[in-house]
């Protein structure tokens, strides 16, 4: 920050105001904070000097202050006025009055220095230890000063200071890649500058709890430790530190990755094309609990590897067709709302013919079975089969 101070007061010189940070901030529980003021003097002309006799610099102390340092911790530096006319070198001095504040005195050596404009003073008030409230500090800067022939007069005017809120930088929560497939370990990383103690903890689609990351890390999972997902998954991370009083202070960031072969998991699943299961030959299946109905108009398959075995009681209250190369196999029951509105079929003993070409003749029935069952493929000139089995209606 660098603040020229206003003329009005009236002050006869010219100065400038500038800290070290540019932007002080106040310190916290883990971390104290220094400043450095430094004020630049100049002013008069060779024709219309200016002569002074003294600057002062008060500081007040206290939470709502600048520091709360004892007396005699807060260095002081001069440079320049070191010319004969310039005061002959100048020596800063430190008191404290009313309210503990402490007044910083810059006097030449000399009676006065003479401010031509050809020369500039530099005062400094150096570490000063920064307290932890957030707040305006404003400075007044007192000269005792007079024009040629003129008495000496104290004047004054204030330039103000801010402490701002502690430097806290939590920025860049990025993943490495922002689609994933079920086979790659994801990365995460983030930014995270003006606090070494700070903490992180973080959730993800379906860990509430939060997994704790500890200091000084920047990325997740750590080193030797993998992470995949199986769906569209979001992550939050929050971090755990504390503000200039001590409180506990949290941010968040959030971002998403994509999975491209997730695992759906909906309440309501609406197909408007075709879907098909697409998984090792172990793992083709659709199931479908004992709480709920499986409704479908139209039910067809292909090949004889790709028939419709059904396990337990099959509910048909329309019609079953069968096409070419479709076979179709009832192991458990039926239960029927035809004719036999309100019966249960129990089928058992089942057995399915061994191929022949239907061309070539029908089979005769087994003795005592009925035909539940049918597989075919091909044209006419196909295989065909025949499951029967032994019935009983309950």
């Amino acid at each position: 920050m660098s603040v020229p101070v206003p003329a009005a007061g009236p002050l006869l010189l010219d100065y400038t105001l500038s800290t070290v940070p540019a932007r002080l901030r106040v310190s916290t529980a883990t971390q104290d904070k220094l400043g450095r003021i430094d004020l630049t003097v100049t002013g008069g002309t060779i024709g219309s000097p200016f002569f002074c006799e003294q600057i002062t610099i008060p500081i007040g102390s206290g939470h709502d202050q600048l520091t709360e340092a004892a007396p005699g911790v807060i260095a002081k530096e001069v440079s320049g006025g070191t010319g004969s006319s310039q005061g002959g070198g100048w020596d800063p001095t430190e008191s404290t009055s009313r309210g503990a504040a402490r007044t910083f005195s810059f006097t030449p050596r000399r009676d006065e220095a003479t401010f031509n404009g050809g020369w500039t003073l530099k005062l400094s008030l150096v570490d000063i230890p920064l307290n932890r409230q957030p707040c305006d500090a404003p400075i007044t800067i007192t000269e005792s000063t007079r024009t040629d022939n003129d008495d000496y007069e104290t004047r004054k005017n204030t330039v103000p200071i801010t402490k701002s809120p502690p430097e806290f930088i939590f920025t860049d929560f990025r993943p490495e890649q922002i689609a994933a497939s079920r086979a790659q370990s994801i990365k995460l990383h983030w930014v995270c500058d003006g606090d070494a103690d700070t903490t992180f903890t973080l959730y993800w689609t379906g860990n509430t709890s939060g997994e704790p990351i500890g200091k000084g890390i920047r990325v997740w999972p750590p080193s030797g430790r993998s992470r995949h997902i199986t769906k569209d998954t979001s992550f939050m991370l929050r971090t755990n530190t504390r503000n200039a009083n001590g409180a506990p202070e949290h941010r968040y960031q959030t971002i998403v990755i994509n999975c491209t072969d997730p695992d759906i998991n909906a309440n309501a699943l609406n197909v408007t094309n075709t879907s098909n299961l697409n998984g090792e030959t172990s793992t083709k299946n659709l199931t479908v609990n004992s709480n709920n109905t499986l409704k479908v108009s139209k039910m067809e398959s292909s090949g004889w590897a790709y028939g419709i075995h059904v396990n337990s009681p099959l509910q048909i209250s329309g019609f079953l067709n069968g096409y070419n190369n479709t076979r179709i196999a009832i192991n458990n029951g039926l239960n029927v709302s035809g004719g036999l509105a309100g019966a249960r079929v129990v089928v058992t003993r089942q057995s399915w013919t061994t191929p022949w070409k239907e061309t070539s003749g029908r089979k005769q029935d087994p003795d005592n079975q009925v035909m539940v069952g049918r597989g075919h493929t091909g044209d006419e000139n196909g295989n065909t089969e025949h499951l029967y089995a032994t019935i009983r209606i309950e």
